[in-house]
C-alpha cells in the first residue's frame, strides 16, 4: 500500500468519523418533537423575562410567556415535559394524578402580579386546561369569597395536598401573595373541580360563627412568616401580632412573635389551634429549613 494512498484512506476515516460526531450530536441537541420546541421557547422568554429592566417589555414578554404556555398544556395535553428546567414556574401535582398547578409572578414596578394554569385529569377524561385570571384586587372578604378560573384569588403555590372525604376531593394549596403594597401574604387556598374549577370551600373553623373559604395571612413586608404542612393531617404557621398594641388591624405592623398556630384535620374540616406547642415536634426547625429553600426559586 503505498503512502499517499494510506493518506487517502486516513483522510476518507476522518472525514467520516467528524460526520459520525456531527450527526450524533446534532441530533441530541436539536429539538425531537414540538413539545421540545415549545419548552425551549418558554426558557428563552423565561431568561429574557429575568433579563429584561424595562417594565413595558416585561409585560409583553410576559403576555406572549402565558399564551404560548396556555398552547404547550394543550398540546401535551395537561403536561409539558421537562417544564421544572424552568426555575421561574412552580409545578405543583396532587398524589392521585388528577390535579396540578402552574403559577408564576411577575414582578412590577411596585408590587407583584400573578399567572398560571390549573390542569384536571379525572379518571377515563381527557386532560381539562384553566388558564387563572388574578383578580385579588378585587375580593371584598377574601375569606368567605368563592372564585373559578377566571376570578381566581392570584398567589404563587408552593406546596399543595390532597384531601378526600367521604366522596368528596379537594386540594388544599399554600402560597405567597405580595401584590399589595403595604403587606404581604401567605394564603391557604382550596380548589376543587366539579363541572368547573372552583375556589373556596367551607373547610376552615377559626372559631367564627361561619366557617371560611380560604385563610389569608397579611403581615409586614419586611418580615418572613411560615406556613407549612407538618403531616397530612397537621398545618403548622407563625402567629402573627401587631409590634405595639397601637398597631391592631394594622397588618403591615404584623410580625411573626415566636409562638406557633396549628391547623388539624378531622373529617375533611381543618380546625384551627391557636398557641400550637411546636415543640412536640422535634423536627421543626429542619421543615422551616427545607420549606424556606423551596420557595426560594428564582420568580420573575
Amino acid at each position: 500500500m503505498t503512502g499517499s494512498f494510506k493518506q487517502l484512506l486516513l483522510i476518507h476515516f476522518t472525514l467520516l468519523s467528524m460526520c459520525f460526531h456531527t450527526a450524533l450530536f446534532g441530533q441530541q441537541e436539536a429539538p425531537s418533537s414540538e413539545m421540545d420546541i415549545m419548552r425551549l421557547e418558554l426558557e428563552k422568554l423565561s431568561d429574557s423575562l429575568s433579563q429584561s429592566t424595562d417594565w413595558n417589555a416585561r409585560k409583553a414578554l410576559n403576555e406572549k410567556f402565558t399564551q404560548l404556555f396556555g398552547k404547550a398544556l394543550e398540546a401535551g395535553k395537561g403536561t409539558i415535559p421537562g417544564i421544572q428546567s424552568i426555575q421561574t414556574i412552580s409545578v405543583l401535582h396532587s398524589s392521585n394524578g388528577q390535579f396540578s398547578a402552574y403559577t408564576w409572578e411577575l414582578e412590577g414596578p411596585s408590587m407583584f402580579g400573578y399567572y398560571g394554569y390549573i390542569v384536571s385529569r379525572k379518571p377515563d377524561q381527557k386532560a381539562i386546561v384553566f388558564k387563572l385570571n388574578d383578580r385579588s384586587e378585587e375580593y371584598g372578604r377574601a375569606e368567605y369569597h368563592t372564585g373559578r378560573a377566571d376570578d381566581w384569588y392570584g398567589a404563587l403555590y408552593y406546596d399543595m395536598k390532597e384531601v378526600e372525604y367521604k366522596k368528596e376531593t379537594y386540594y388544599l394549596m399554600l402560597g405567597i401573595n405580595r401584590s399589595k403594597l403595604l403587606t404581604k401574604e401567605r394564603l391557604m387556598e382550596v380548589a376543587f373541580v366539579e363541572a368547573e374549577l372552583q375556589f373556596g370551600k367551607e373547610v376552615f373553623n377559626t372559631g367564627d360563627r361561619v366557617m371560611k373559604k380560604r385563610l389569608v395571612f397579611p403581615h409586614s413586608n419586611d418580615s418572613e412568616m411560615t406556613l407549612f404542612f407538618e403531616s397530612d393531617e397537621l398545618v403548622v404557621m407563625d402567629h402573627l401580632a401587631p409590634l405595639s398594641p397601637g398597631y391592631e388591624g394594622k397588618f403591615q405592623y404584623y410580625v411573626p412573635d415566636l409562638s406557633y398556630d396549628a391547623l388539624k384535620k378531622k373529617k375533611g374540616i381543618w380546625k384551627f389551634q391557636e398557641d400550637y406547642d411546636a415543640r412536640l415536634q422535634e423536627n421543626l426547625k429542619d421543615r422551616y429549613f427545607e420549606m424556606e429553600l423551596k420557595e426560594e426559586k428564582n420568580v420573575y
